[in-house]
C-alpha cells in the first residue's frame, strides 16, 4: 500500500515548495529487484486516504551570520574549502526532471491541496486520490536553460515533464530531444522570464576518465533527496554492460565509466564530477548485485552530441554504410588475419552488400574485405566498435578511418552523415 500523503497548508503555498514537500516526505516505491538496472527514476505515489491529511512535523532551522559561516570555512582544510567552494557552484547547475501522468492533472492537484486549512480532520472523507511522480536529475548545459539528462528518465512521450533547480523553481519544458544511439537526452525548458543558469563546465573533450581519480555523483537521490553529493573514483572505464530497465526493457552501454560514487535510482541523468567540479559523466546505471557500482557516459559523448544539436537541431544517428563484424583473437588466429582488431566488412552476400550502395564508404572508396582499425585516433576493438566510434565523435562533419588493405595501410576521409 502506498504511504498517506503528509502535507501541510503552509508547505503548499507554491509549486516550488509542494514539489519540495513531495520529495521530502514521500517514500519510494519499490519495484522487485533486478539484477543489473538502469539508475531508473524513483516512482512515487502520494494519496489522500481515509485518515485525511496529517501536517509535517515542526522543523526549526538555525540562521548562522556570514561572519560565522566564513570564519568556520576558515577553520577547515584548505582541501575541505576548495572542495565545499566547487559543489556549492556546480549544484546551481544540477536539476530534478519530474514526470506526471497527464491523467492527473499536476496544477489541478496543486490547487486542491493548496486549499488545505490546518483543521484538516473536518476534511470530509472520501475516495482514494492518487498522483503519481517520477523523479529523475539532470544538468544544465548552457546558460539559457537547455539540459542534459538520461534518455529513460523522460521515456515515455505522453508524460508531462517539469524542471525544479536547487532553488526550488519550476518550469515547464519546451522540447525534448533523445538520442537515438544513447541513454542521452536533452531538454530546452521554456523560460519566459529569460533567467541565466549556472551550467557546469565539461572536461576537455580529448581528455579520457583516469582510474584512480576522486570524483562525486550529484543527483535527486531516490526522488526523495534533491541534489545529494556522493564521494567516490573512478573505478574502471570502458566497460560494456547490459542494463534492464522498466517493461523488460534492455539497453547496451558500451564505453562506460564505472565508479564507486554512489548511484541510486532518482540519480539518472545527474552529473559524475571531477575535483575542479568539471563534468566527466552523465551518471545512468547501477549494479543492484552489489554496493556502488555505478557506471556513467563519459563526458566526450555528451558533448558530441551537444555539437551534433548546435549544427543540425538533432542529434544525429551516423551513417557510415558497412555492414561488419568486429575481430577477436579466435577469428585473426584461425583466418590468419594479420591484424589483430578491427571492423572486417563483409562480402556482399545476395541479399545484403557489404558496402552500401551511395553511402559515405561507398564513396570513398571502402569496398568487402578492408579492415577498419581506426576512426580519426580512436582504435577499434571489442569494446569500442566501428558505430561507437563514430557516435563519440558524431559532433564533427568528417571523420579519417585508418583501413588495412592487402598488406597495406590506408586512410579515407569520410563525411558524418545521418542515418534516415
Amino acid at each position: 500500500m502506498s504511504p498517506a500523503l503528509h502535507v501541510g497548508a503552509k508547505e503548499l503555498q507554491t509549486k516550488g515548495s509542494f514539489l519540495r514537500a513531495v520529495v521530502e516526505t514521500l517514500q519510494l516505491k519499490k519495484s522487485p529487484a533486478l539484477a543489473f538496472g538502469l539508475a531508473k527514476p524513483a516512482v512515487m505515489t502520494a494519496e489522500e486516504t481515509t485518515s485525511g491529511l496529517r501536517k509535517l512535523p515542526t522543523r526549526t532551522t538555525t540562521t548562522s551570520t556570514a561572519r560565522t559561516t566564513t570564519s568556520y570555512m576558515s577553520s577547515l582544510t584548505s582541501e575541505e574549502q576548495a572542495r565545499v567552494r566547487m559543489l556549492t557552484q556546480v549544484r546551481k547547475g544540477v536539476v530534478s526532471v519530474v514526470s506526471t501522468d497527464p491523467k492527473n492533472n499536476l496544477d489541478e492537484y496543486l490547487s486542491r491541496l493548496s486549499s488545505v486549512r490546518q483543521d484538516y480532520e473536518s476534511l470530509p472523507k472520501g475516495p482514494q486520490l492518487a498522483f503519481s511522480i517520477s523523479q529523475g536529475s539532470g544538468f544544465f548545459l548552457t546558460s539559457d536553460g537547455l539540459l542534459a539528462t538520461s534518455k529513460h528518465v523522460v521515456a515515455n512521450t505522453k508524460n508531462l515533464y517539469r524542471v525544479v533547480t536547487g532553488d526550488n523553481k519550476v518550469y515547464e519544458v519546451e522540447k525534448i530531444l533523445r538520442d537515438p544511439l544513447l541513454d542521452l537526452a536533452f531538454i530546452q525548458i521554456k523560460n519566459p522570464n529569460k533567467d541565466v543558469f549556472t551550467p557546469p563546465a565539461l572536461v576537455e573533450k580529448n581528455i579520457p576518465p583516469l582510474i584512480g581519480q576522486t570524483v562525486y555523483s550529484i543527483g535527486n537521490t531516490l526522488g526523495k533527496y534533491p541534489n545529494t553529493v556522493s564521494q567516490g573514483i573512478i573505478s574502471e572505464v570502458s566497460r560494456t554492460v547490459t542494463a534492464y530497465g522498466e517493461a523488460d526493457t534492455v539497453v547496451d552501454l558500451f564505453d562506460m565509466i564505472q565508479t564507486d560514487a554512489a548511484i541510486s535510482q532518482g540519480n539518472s541523468g545527474g552529473p559524475l564530477i571531477d575535483s575542479k567540479g568539471r563534468i566527466v559523466g552523465l551518471n545512468t546505471a547501477f549494479d543492484q548485485d552489489g554496493e556502488n557500482i555505478g557506471f556513467s557516459i563519459p563526458s566526450m559523448y555528451i558533448q558530441s552530441a551537444l555539437e551534433s544539436y548546435r549544427k543540425r537541431g538533432s542529434i544525429i544517428k551516423p551513417l557510415i554504410g558497412v555492414q561488419y563484424i568486429m575481430l577477436d583473437g579466435y577469428m585473426t588466429k584461425t583466418y590468419k588475419i594479420p591484424v589483430a582488431n578491427g571492423a572486417y566488412v563483409l562480402q556482399d552476400d545476395g541479399n545484403t552488400a557489404g558496402v552500401l550502395r551511395g553511402s559515405p564508404a561507398e564513396k570513398a572508396g571502402i569496398v568487402p574485405g578492408d579492415i577498419i582499425t581506426m576512426v580519426n585516433d580512436v582504435a577499434l576493438n571489442q569494446n569500442m566498435t566501428l558505430m561507437n566510434a563514430v557516435t563519440k565523435l558524431r559532433g564533427e562533419d568528417k571523420v579519417t578511418l585508418t583501413i588495412y588493405r592487402a598488406g597495406k595501410e590506408l586512410k579515407v576521409e569520410i563525411p558524418v552523415e545521418e542515418a534516415s
